[in-house]
């Protein structure tokens, strides 16, 4: 299909559907967090895109989580639909803070990309991400 009819094509369908993609007013709004307990280990299940511009959010969430005392983070990233080195960047810091706590940081599932980028990285063995 032509570069030029595509576009017409989604918008036509979007009108005829009522689909309309979601506002984002904020960088913040594109990565979405959610956290339980589990035992002595803190789950968190980590969606949307994590690049420089929430970094800062997921960073501070980590943080957050450890300062209240967790030890054991395991991390369900199979939602996140874009990521770049700022993912690698967080964990990595996060790891390395856990770990002098004599804790650590665990990929449970994560997506193509994270997968892809963690690989690329070598930080698949250090969070024992399990392979795909």
């Amino acid at each position: 299909m032509s570069d030029r009819i595509l576009p017409f094509v989604i918008q036509r369908a979007n009108a005829v559907t009522g689909w309309t993609p979601p506002a984002a007013s904020s960088s913040a709004e594109l990565l979405r967090l959610f956290s339980t307990q589990v035992g002595s280990t803190t789950c968190i299940e980590i969606s949307g895109i994590v690049d420089i511009a929430t970094e800062a959010k997921l960073r501070a969430h980590l943080g957050a989580q450890i300062e209240r005392g967790a030890r054991d983070l395991l991390l369900d990233m199979s939602l996140v639909g874009f990521c770049d080195a700022a993912v690698a960047r967080v964990l990595a810091s996060t790891d390395a803070r856990l770990r002098s706590l004599r804790g650590r940081v665990r990929v449970v599932d994560c997506s193509h990309g994270v997968g892809r980028l963690l690989g690329l990285t070598d930080l698949e063995h250090l969070l024992e991400v399990p392979p795909p």
